[in-house]
């Protein structure tokens, strides 16, 4: 590790540069969380060689820039806990210009320094056992902690959206099916009907047919009738033509008679 190594060749930094974009809003979540880190990375001996240099100062209208400036240096959990333990605060908002005058103030103050994080590593302790490994841990917990929560959040609004679905999906169901009980209802109507419009076929048939076969038989019978009439009428006539003929032979016989006697 080029720390270490730095160190144990007794290499020491004349300062240290800290970017940041003028154009950022603030410098809160993450950003809070770096500065931390970067307090401990340096330790409180090392902060006076620390120069916190904006940029970026075309990417946003001159009042903006300055108002967000001074709410860096003013507020305790930006830079103003920087600043009191010797941080600088320069622009770099002229290119060549604004990084020369930078460099420059960092060479004059001729007081090369020696990183808290150099001195902890060269101590032997691990990388997360350093001041700032213990920031960068605690922001991963703290992110993981923020991931954990957001996922039960996330696993209860699944939970929910899968409830309301199975709700959706049983009432749907239930639509179909009393849709489906419609369909059968409106079905067995529909052959309740043309088995009644058939059997009230059938009957008119068949009263049609009864009808037809009662007028063959009263046809017949009236037939029969005028059939007996007929045959009474010729049975009389019959009768009286033999009445008549014997009451013509009588008289004959007592014609015969009469004149046998004279």
């Amino acid at each position: 590790m080029w720390l270490k190594k730095s160190y144990d060749s007794k290499i020491q930094l004349t300062g240290i540069v800290y970017l940041h974009r003028i154009q950022d809003n603030r410098v809160g979540g993450s950003g809070t969380s770096t500065i931390q880190m970067f307090k401990e990375l340096c330790g409180e001996n090392g902060l006076s060689s620390v120069v916190l240099a904006t940029t970026m100062w075309d990417a946003v209208p001159r009042e903006k820039a300055l108002e967000r400036e001074g709410e860096l240096k003013t507020k305790e959990e930006f830079w103003g806990g920087l600043i009191q333990h010797g941080c600088r605060v320069l622009r770099q908002d002229d290119g060549v210009v604004s990084a020369a005058r930078i460099i420059r103030h960092i060479v004059s103050r001729g007081k090369p320094t020696t990183l808290q994080i150099q001195e902890e590593i060269a101590s032997g302790m691990s990388l997360n056992e350093t001041g700032a490994g213990k920031v960068i841990e605690a922001r991963l917990e703290e992110q993981s902690r923020v991931h954990k929560e957001e996922m039960d959040a996330m696993t209860e609004q699944l939970k929910s959206v899968q409830e309301k679905l199975s709700t959706v999906q049983i009432a749907q169901a239930n639509t179909e099916e009393l849709a489906r009980l419609d369909r059968l209802k409106a079905q067995e109507d529909r052959d309740k009907a043309e088995e009644d419009r058939k059997k009230a076929e059938d009957d008119r048939r068949q009263a049609r047919e009864d009808r037809e076969l009662a007028q063959r038989m009263k046809d017949e019978l009236e037939a029969k009738v005028r059939s007996l009439e007929e045959e009474l009428q010729a049975t009389k006539r019959k009768q009286e033509r033999t009445e008549a003929e014997k009451e013509e032979l009588r008289n004959s016989r007592s014609w015969l008679g009469w004149c046998v006697v004279m």
